[in-house]
């Protein structure tokens, strides 16, 4: 067994339980918390996330990955708060999202891997809170430049060097080829990065990324979203050629936003709709229960732990 750090201490990964690995808990403005702490009600944050994980674990959820890294507002006390209220295991990530810090544009390839793997070795920011996996981000939009290469570089190394997985985003699904690439130049481990954001139903993307040995993270259902029907099938393909211990599924959900109010929570939280929608779902489609489970429990967990599927 091997221990995978969450926001409240060491956890064995067998014992994460269904685990949904690409979320955010809270999303703001860099540093906006801190500057302007009067904008923001630190209470009732803990209380609206915590009442929605809460939803989630009576339907089996155990864990949440926090892929919300510093340009995203991450703030790994509040998450450790809200995990201590909720029950639910929460990891929070090193890396960067989209929003590079500008002390990234001058700094090395090793000197960006040199911050991850002190978030993962000894903590992040202040605390001794320690990041359990890696989030970086590309976007066609803004281009594969050279600082986001650099970014996507250095978490390589990182994961090379402590073993702590990465996961992705992309923006659209196949620029994950492109990351693919970066990595493999980087000679990581194809069991140490999940490819983010593939709520596709091509199943040829697909299969060439978990055919590679990488992990695939479907991560962005959602109650009314457009193109699921079509993943969940191709979702179908893949356990049926025996893929299933590649794939993780997820929401990205985001509870709290600071750029809108957020009315009292009411109804089910979307944190919800994967253990039980999607799930129905795609045992309709004719997925064996075994391998939803294989997709919810045992992909994470060997992900997370640094194994081998």
């Amino acid at each position: 067994m091997t221990l995978v750090q969450t926001v409240t201490g060491p956890v064995e990964h067998t014992a994460l339980g269904i685990t949904l690995g690409h979320e955010h808990l809270a999303l703001a403005s860099p540093a906006l918390p801190h500057q302007y702490p009067w904008l923001y009600d630190r209470e009732s944050i803990i209380e609206h996330v915590s009442a929605e994980l809460v939803q989630a674990y009576e339907v089996g959820v155990r864990t949440i990955v926090d892929v919300s890294p510093p340009d995203l507002g991450r703030d790994v006390r509040l998450y450790e708060a809200i995990s201590r209220r909720s029950g639910v295991h929460v990891i929070a990530c090193t890396g960067i999202w989209m929003d590079i810090p500008r002390w990234f544009a001058a700094a090395s390839v090793d000197e960006i891997a040199a911050v991850f793997v002190r978030e993962i070795d000894e903590g992040i920011a202040d605390t001794t809170i320690r990041a359990g996996v890696i989030k970086v981000a590309t976007s066609r939009a803004v281009g594969m430049g050279e600082v986001q290469e650099r970014v996507l570089r250095a978490a390589a190394r990182a994961s090379a060097q402590t073993s702590v997985p990465i996961t992705t985003h992309t923006a659209p699904y196949d620029i994950g080829i492109d990351q693919m690439r970066i990595f493999d130049d980087e000679g990581l481990a194809p069991h140490l990065a999940a490819i983010g954001h593939a709520l596709t139903g091509d199943v040829d993307y697909l299969r060439r990324v978990v055919g590679s040995g990488r992990y695939v993270s479907i991560d962005q259902f959602k109650p009314g979203r457009d193109g699921q029907e079509e993943a969940l099938r191709a979702i179908a393909t893949l356990c049926a050629e025996g893929h299933a211990r590649r794939i993780i599924l997820s929401h990205d959900h985001v509870p709290e936003w600071d750029w809108r109010p957020h009315p009292p929570h009411e109804g089910r939280s979307t944190y919800c709709y994967v253990p039980t929608d999607v799930r129905a779902r795609l045992l309709a489609l004719g997925v064996p229960a075994s391998a939803i489970d294989d997709m919810l429990v045992t992909a994470p967990a060997t992900f997370l732990s640094g194994g081998r599927a």
